[in-house]
């Protein structure tokens, strides 16, 4: 595919399995690989299952931790060895703020990944972030954005990312739409044409209440209210379990839904391959890469309009989208799925025919491409298979 080997360095915060195949995938396709992460794996991380992804055969590098062994390490790093440095969350972590000035300074080529600004936040915190984005952030980062090759948006592909990077400085052209992308599992879904009984949803990730397990609750005491049969499992730890064992005990939903902690990522490999429809239930996120998950498992998504991640379900015709924050709109999707079993089946079968396009080995080559067309003037990529016939005008935003 290429001519001369490039030689990429990727700066990244932690170990990310949302990205690793991605390189691992570009390392195949004749790219020289060095990852550098600024940390491990968090105990929350640990806790929730995460483990040390396959970055195949790139070199992967965890910088000392100690703030002066680290400045010790990075003096060290020869960076003009490098065709392209691939930095992440250049705007939030000083660390890499620090790689980027000193590229930036030396006129050394590098792109930046990474998603627009998340503010998760209520009330004067969020304007305090929000003001604190706008004001501060471009007085250095624009400085980064500027002088950057291009951009891929974590954040995937909506009007709102885009009017970001073009605030932080980033040139419209050099603005490339992407996002997180996991491995396919080991374990996919065969019952494409039947559903189980009753139907199974499954939710995972962190008990807290930006990721929405309340919400969903709410909706399924109100479909239980009504007649609709379903089982619910719900995985994962966090500060909301209590609130919703008690929920759960209120409401009799003892039958209904099921809290099964934390799961070995074999366990969860297998739940998401038998459930009918995931849910994804968040009030703002700027992707959420269980969506990823849920797909390339095989299983349909119903999921807020302020995930990221939104635009494969639109893409896909996978799943279903509710408005972020509304009991009633949850309800209402649920109930049109858990009553009209064969839409659910349809669903199944056109996630089957899309997960290809959001495999790493898909990503790796769209990469691959704007790399190329960065460094070497190829033609520009058009829209990336994940998103063709899809439309993003959602985002988690500010």
């Amino acid at each position: 595919m290429q001519e001369k080997k490039k030689r990429i360095a990727v700066w990244w915060i932690f170990p990310c399995k949302a990205t690793s195949g991605i390189f691992r995938e570009l390392s195949d396709m004749g790219f020289d690989i060095d990852v550098y992460l600024f940390q491990g794996l968090s105990e929350n991380r640990l806790k929730l299952g995460w483990y040390m992804p396959d970055y195949g055969k790139s070199k992967v590098t965890i910088l000392p931790q100690d703030e002066r062994e680290r400045s010790r390490f990075l003096s060290t790093i020869s960076y003009g060895d490098y065709d392209l440095h691939l930095l992440n969350a250049f705007y939030g972590t000083w660390g890499i703020m620090e790689v980027a000035d000193t590229l930036r300074q030396r006129s050394l080529p590098y792109a930046i990944l990474t998603e627009a600004p998340f503010n998760a936040f209520r009330g004067l915190k969020r304007l305090a972030k929000y003001l604190y984005l706008v004001l501060a952030i471009p007085f250095r980062g624009g400085r980064i954005a500027r002088k950057a090759r291009f951009v891929c948006s974590l954040s995937g592909a909506s009007k709102k990312s885009r009017c970001w990077f073009r605030w932080f400085g980033f040139r419209e052209e050099n603005i490339f739409p992407f996002g997180y992308f996991s491995e396919e599992p080991p374990l996919v879904k065969t019952n494409i044409g039947q559903n189980a009984n009753p139907p199974l949803l499954v939710c995972t990730g962190y008990l807290n209440s930006n990721k929405g397990q309340f919400l969903l609750l709410q909706a399924l005491s109100e479909l239980k209210n009504r007649g609709i049969d379903f089982l619910c499992k719900i995985t994962g730890y966090g500060p909301e379990k209590e609130k919703l064992e008690r929920f759960i005990d209120e409401k009799g939903l003892g039958k209904q839904v099921k809290l099964v902690g934390v799961l070995d990522k074999n366990e969860l490999w297998q739940l998401q391959a038998e459930a009918d429809i995931f849910v994804a239930p968040g009030y703002e996120e700027p992707w959420g890469i269980r969506i990823n998950e849920a797909l390339q498992s095989g299983c349909p998504v119903v999921l807020s309009d302020r995930i990221g991640a939104t635009e494969l379900v639109l893409a896909s015709g996978g799943g279903a989208i509710f408005e972020a924050g509304s009991k009633e709109s949850l309800t209402r999707t649920l109930e049109a799925l858990l009553t009209h079993p064969d839409k659910i089946i349809e669903m199944k079968k056109k996630v089957a025919a899309y997960r290809e396009k959001i495999h790493p080995r898909t990503v790796a080559k769209y990469l691959c491409s704007v790399i190329l067309h960065s460094l070497d003037g190829a033609p520009k990529p058009s829209m990336p298979d994940w998103l063709i016939n899809g439309k993003s005008e959602n985002n988690s935003g500010i």
